[in-house]
């Protein structure tokens, strides 16, 4: 709803009154230790992931195999693959994305239905007298 200019110098008025009157109470006040004790942490943990992602693309270039990598990180080779990973390590097709082979799965799985629901009752290979001459 579209407010006219009167509207909102009065609703302005009515904020920078609230802001002058407004009286701290005990209760109120932070500690800001605890506010930058918990961002140092935050610092240290980018930090340390930073730190992970070069040192396990150090380990993929000497050849050590994500299964490794992964029991060293606590979590499956395959978790550590999908979450360290370069691009073009994840998807060796980087050219082409993943959307034109889902597509032609698609079309495969639907080409095998219907090759299915055509043969559904029939052996699978018939075999036919041979023809007496």
């Amino acid at each position: 709803m579209p407010r006219s200019v009167q509207d909102i110098l009065d609703h302005a008025d009515e904020l920078a009154k609230r802001f002058e009157d407004y009286e701290p109470a005990a209760g109120d006040e932070r500690d800001p230790h605890v506010f930058a004790a918990l961002r140092s942490a935050v610092v240290s943990r980018s930090d340390a992931e930073r730190s992970i992602k070069a040192a396990v693309a150090d380990a993929r270039e000497s050849g050590y195999s994500w299964g490794l990598i992964g029991s060293l990180l606590g979590s499956s080779g395959e978790a550590a693959r999908q979450r360290y990973a370069n691009k073009q390590e994840a998807w060796p097709l980087a050219s082409l994305s993943p959307a034109p082979l889902n597509g032609a799965r698609r079309w495969a799985e639907r080409a095998r239905k219907r090759r299915a629901a055509r043969t559904r009752g029939r052996p699978r290979c018939i075999r036919r007298a041979p023809a007496s001459r």
